[in-house]
């Protein structure tokens, strides 16, 4: 399976991809967590595309509720998935409001 850098660029081992996803740092795009709630958006750097998409989609956001994630979009870049990141925790924070108000 091909591995990619955040940047696009392929990587060529297993054990280089390996070092770089080990590194919190390097893989972890943005996390939020709703205040007051368990619940956030997780966007991270995976590296690899398992469905093979063109260009490969290598970073992901989870919406999560506490111990609990779902994958709800995958992206092909850096920008797209800031991008995602932000939308879907506004979306959740809207959701969330609306919710307490009923």
């Amino acid at each position: 399976m091909p591995r990619f850098a955040r940047d696009g660029s392929p990587i060529a081992t297993l054990e280089e991809w390996a070092d770089l996803y080990r590194d919190p740092a390097y893989r972890m795009i943005a996390a939020d967590t709703v205040e007051g709630t368990d619940q956030g958006v997780r966007t991270c750097w995976i590296g690899f595309d398992v469905f093979k998409h063109t260009p490969p989609r290598i970073f992901e956001t989870q919406v999560f509720k506490g111990s609990q994630a779902w994958v709800v979009e995958s992206y092909a870049t850096e920008e797209q998935a800031r991008a995602g990141h932000r939308q879907r925790l506004s979306d959740l924070r809207s959701m969330l409001a609306s919710s307490t108000k009923s």
